[in-house]
């Protein structure tokens, strides 16, 4: 998709992995997960990233987030994801604590401004 497309929205999926299994998350989550997931019409690109600072200190829910832009319509595009996921298309890992994990979709509202 070229760099001009306008962002329609965004995907985080806040997680952490299970305590012990950092490295293979970690692996899974940048290696197998974030490219499958980059394949489907509409998702333009992935990246992860940790809380870190004052902010971390007194934190209590997940420490990373993956962050989904998106170019196609944000709800079907987030349909599309379930539905491969469902479908067996998005590989899973036993790293990933389940009770950890939290999904939002935002919608785009109002035009980028930028410096």
């Amino acid at each position: 998709m070229p760099d001009d497309t306008k962002l329609t929205g965004i995907l985080m999926t806040f997680s952490d992995p299970v305590q012990g299994q950092e490295a293979e998350y970690d692996a899974w989550y940048q290696n197998v997960h974030l490219p499958q997931v980059c394949r489907i019409p509409g998702i333009r690109s992935a990246q992860r990233f940790r809380l870190v600072g004052p902010g971390a200190t007194n934190h209590t829910g997940p420490r990373n987030v993956a962050v989904y832009q998106l170019d196609g319509d944000p709800e079907q595009v987030f349909a599309d994801m379930v539905a491969q996921a469902r479908g067996g298309a998005l590989d899973t890992s036993t790293a990933i604590d389940q009770a950890s994990v939290a999904v939002q979709l935002w919608s785009a509202h109002g035009e980028p401004v930028t410096g």
